[in-house]
């Protein structure tokens, strides 16, 4: 039993919330947008770039002029922040019997 867990339970398996992770393309030419990728977790979309999340951005596809626009309201980010907290210590905790 994890020392952590005064009820003596197990935390519940990493693969009890819904996580995704997908690249993001250039909406117009297809052109990959290296080192950025859209996270999933539950019904949270979060943009990041290596360790950080991005609330707000506007770029230029250099291959074909498209803007690609993020955007996510402060608490959407909070939320995201504390949902992806919450999936790492699970995982950290987790133990395959």
């Amino acid at each position: 039993m994890p020392k952590d867990d005064p009820n003596g339970k197990k935390p519940p398996p990493p693969e009890s919330l819904y996580f995704e992770r997908s690249q993001v393309k250039c909406q117009r030419c297809g052109k990959l947008f290296e080192h950025f990728i859209i996270e999933v977790i539950d019904d949270l979309s979060q943009l990041r770039c290596g360790d950080v999340v991005i609330s707000h951005l506007e770029m230029v596809c250099l291959h074909c002029g498209h803007v690609f626009h993020w955007s996510v309201k402060d608490k959407k980010l909070e939320q995201m922040a504390l949902t992806y907290s919450e999936l790492t210590a699970v995982i950290k905790r987790y133990k395959a019997e």
